[in-house]
Order: structure tokens, then sequence, then C-alpha cells
């Protein structure tokens, strides 16, 4: 399957930015590649390798969390493009946003993303939709109503180059109302693959496989559920346009849309280590409960020391929270 490639310049600021392989544009092969792969695995990935449980997000993600909550403003509309299974559209309406928009591309994400809504108290608040930008409705000539607030969780790295920048184009354009804020987690490999593993590298794979440790001895058993459920996982792979941001890449994709205000690096592996915990669970309930949340502590503290380290010694993607607003508009064009 063939696409155009570029290499990313650098950003207006003039710091360097990696070479990357980042598809340019789209093909319909990678787009029904794409969908066709998150339709097969859009539950695995909500329920054990991406999302998970509410409890898990408040001691993994909390510290994020509760900025982008906090951020945007009380009663404010909201965007949420590459919702997934809704999850985030909710929090946002239950900390007080009075209108949120979750939009994605995958129709199973969007149906799960819907029965979600319909069992939550502030579900009303909250609209989903299969796509990646909004549609006006039939006959609609009034100007929409514009947004206060973009949130961009861990989806640009699923897109190409020039996606990433027409929806950023759009959004600042067309929808966008004056200061919008806008929230965006994405991962970036800091050190190249070929670069040695250190001792460090090999606690965080020591840990992250622990709830595993036995299972190829015997000594620990599984149960049906979690071997079918581990082969699905296994052998799931990346989506096809899957692709972790090299460094600058995404702030020179950015720049020319959004004053940039804060960056740091927020989440790296601890999540992968509930995955595999909650893997143990299928076979062990009583003692994998037992077992999660001291585990899940030592994880999360680790990851909080790596998140401060040279962002260079740490092999696996860190996710980084961009926080800024949209650049201000004169005559309808970016200034």
């Amino acid at each position: 399957m063939s696409s155009a490639l570029t290499t990313v310049g650098a950003p207006a600021t003039g710091a360097a930015v990696t070479p990357s392989a980042r598809p340019l544009l789209p093909t319909p092969e990678l787009d029904a590649a794409e969908a066709a792969w998150w339709q097969r695995h859009a539950e695995v990935e909500d329920r054990y390798c991406w999302v998970q449980t509410p409890a898990i997000q408040r001691l993994l993600r909390g510290r994020y969390l509760r900025r982008v909550l906090h951020g945007v403003p009380k009663g404010a509309r909201v965007l949420e493009i590459g919702c997934g299974s809704g999850w985030l559209c909710l929090l946002l309406a239950h900390f007080g946003a009075e209108r949120v928009d979750g939009l994605d591309p995958s129709a199973a994400q969007i149906e799960r993303a819907r029965a979600a809504a319909a069992r939550e108290p502030r579900g009303d608040r909250v609209r989903f939709h299969v796509g990646t930008l909004p549609e006006t409705e039939p006959g609609d000539t009034a100007e929409p109503a514009r947004y206060e607030a973009l949130v961009l969780h861990a989806v640009l790295h699923h897109l190409t180059r020039s996606e990433i920048s027409g929806l950023l184009e759009t959004f600042t354009r067309e929808l966008a109302a004056p200061g919008a804020r806008v929230f965006i987690l994405e991962p970036v490999s800091y050190r190249a693959p070929s670069a040695r593993r250190t001792g460090l590298d090999r606690l965080i794979d020591l840990l992250i496989l622990l709830p595993r440790v036995g299972r190829k001895l015997g000594l620990r058993r599984m149960s049906a559920e979690e071997v079918a459920v581990t082969a699905r996982i296994d052998l799931r792979g990346d989506s096809p346009k899957e692709a972790p941001f090299q460094p600058g890449e995404l702030e020179a994709l950015l720049e020319p849309y959004i004053q940039m205000e804060h960056t740091e690096p927020v989440l790296s592996f601890s999540y992968l280590g509930a995955k595999n915990a909650l893997l143990m669970q299928l076979s062990h309930p009583g003692r994998g409960r037992l077992f999660l949340w001291p585990y899940l502590w030592l994880l999360r503290s680790l990851e909080r020391v790596v998140l401060c380290l040279d962002r260079e010694a740490v092999w696996l993607p860190l996710f980084m929270l961009f926080e800024g607003r949209v650049r201000g508009r004169s005559n309808g064009a970016v200034d």
C-alpha cells in the first residue's frame, strides 16, 4: 500500500525537527484499513489497552485530566475530535461543559459512546457523530455557535500530515470562538529505536510484564478467557495509520494555528502494566484485585520519576500534554 511521504521541516521558532516518514496524504486503502482495524479491535482497546476503568484513569491519568477538565471554561461548548468510546466527553459534561460534541471516524467507537451516554445523568449534554469534523444540517444557513475549547486526546498520531493541518485550519477559521482553549495529548518518541537498552529500560520492562510472570512455566493458571483476550491483543498490532511523533514534529504542525502556553510529559508506560493486570484478573479475580492497586501505585511512582528525567533516557514514547489557545483571526484568517 503506497502513500505520499514527506519530511517535516523546522518550526517557525527555528528549533530543529527530527525527520519523519509520516504520510503526507491519506489514501482510500489506508483509510479503509484503519476503519477495519477499529471495527475489529474497538472493544479490547477500550476495556484493556487504553481507556480501561474510571478508577485506573483517576490513578494513572488524574493529574493531567484535572488540568484539562478545570482548564475548560464552565458552561463552554467543547469539541473533542477522536473521542473514541466517549469517556472524556462525558467527563467534560460532568465537570460543567454546557455542550460537548464528540467525533470519531470509527462507527464502532461511536456506537459504544452513544450507549455510554445513554447511561449517564448528563449524557444529554453530549452528542456523538461519525467523522472528523462537525457537519452542518441540510438547509442550515445560520452561523453555527463556536466552540470555546478543543480536545484532541491521542488522536493526531492516527492522522496524516495533511489531515492534521486541515483539521486545525478548519477549527481555527470556522469553528473556534476567539481565544478558544486547546488541549492535546500525543505520544512523542525522543530516543532512537537503535539506542542501547539501559538498566532503567530493563526495570520498566520487568514491571510492565510482572502480571504475566509464571504463565509460560505454568506457575500462574490462565483461564480460557484470558488466553483468548491476550491472543486478540497480542496479534492486533498497531493500527495502520498509527505512529508516535518525532521531537518537534507536532509543534511544527501546531505552530501556525495554536499559541502554545504549556507543555509537559504526563504519561508513559503505566497504562501498559495496567493492561496486563486487567488481563490477570480474568484468571484470578480475587487475587488480581488485591494485586492491582499496589502494583499500579508502584508503576505510577516510577513513571513520575521517569517523567522528570532527560527525555532521551526513556525508550518508550512519552505522552506529552500540549495546552494553548487558537491564534487570533483577522477577517476570518489566522494571524
